[in-house]
């Protein structure tokens, strides 16, 4: 089995950039409500129409509202090049662990996870720029970008951000780190950034600051995955340094022995 997984993605001397939203771009725009924003929408309308002739006030706005119709249309029209299917995978794909010779298998599921959820609460109507919140985001992220420029150093396969949606303020921020193995996660435990990231939070102890984590192992074939037409996320944008180059986990779903969920878990001919 393992001649016939072959990676979606062509290897790469140094790890692959997904695309992804800026810091600015991820944390700064959910920090308002709707209507706050419709407010300082109209407070900018309002300030253009007492200095400028109305129908010269009316340009700005317009012209926004034009290319917002106009792209939209585009993508539409030319589903291919359109940004929204940039990275798209076309079909069923799987993640599948490979070893640092660049081989997957020879059986589905192969060796273990460990997936590491490290995350962030900002329970304040101020948001991010309540009191010590944008000091402990920047280590949040100063340790992100950290361990990724050290991936195979410290057992990374895959990080990435996300945001909850279960209140209003979208106040909840997410990391989900997947690691090779227990020994992985342990060195992240030690690294001096997380100290003292913790060391901080403790020492001023925000009572409106919540943070978790949560950690799951997996044993060997204890991970099983799916994606259809996706780009690259969670696992699927895991990778692991070979010999030469970075290997991606993306494999066919399509291929013999994989089709199932079973068999993806290694219980199934």
């Amino acid at each position: 089995m393992s001649q016939s997984m072959k990676p979606l993605l062509p290897p790469t001397t140094q790890p692959r950039q997904h695309l992804t939203a800026s810091d600015i771009a991820f944390f700064f725009p959910n920090q308002f409500s709707l209507g706050t924003l419709l407010c300082i929408g109209s407070l900018i309308q309002m300030t253009l129409c007492a200095i400028l002739p109305l129908h010269y006030a009316a340009i700005p706005c317009a012209t926004a509202l034009l290319i917002s119709i106009l792209t939209t249309m585009k993508n539409c029209f030319q589903p291919m090049t359109n940004p929204f299917m940039a990275d798209v995978i076309r079909g069923r794909a799987t993640a599948q662990i490979p070893s640092q010779d660049g081989q997957y298998g020879p059986r589905p599921g192969k060796g273990s996870v460990v997936v590491f959820h490290l995350g962030i609460q900002y329970n304040h109507p101020l948001g991010l720029f309540a009191p010590h919140v944008l000091e402990i985001s920047n280590r949040f992220l100063a340790l992100q970008e950290d361990i990724l420029l050290r991936k195979d150093e410290l057992g990374l396969l895959a990080v990435e951000k996300w945001r909850g949606s279960e209140r209003s303020s979208n106040n909840t921020i997410l990391i989900k780190y997947f690691f090779k193995d227990v020994e992985s996660i342990h060195k992240f435990a030690l690294e001096p950034l997380h100290k003292e990231t913790w060391a901080y939070y403790n020492k001023h102890n925000p009572g409106h600051v919540g943070v978790f984590h949560e950690t799951f192992i997996t044993k060997d074939g204890g991970y099983e995955s799916m994606y259809v037409n996706c780009h690259p996320t969670l696992l699927g944008r895991g990778e692991v340094k070979g010999t030469a180059d970075w290997m991606g986990t993306l494999v066919s779903a399509d291929t013999p022995g994989l089709r199932s969920f079973g068999a993806r878990l290694g219980k199934d001919d």
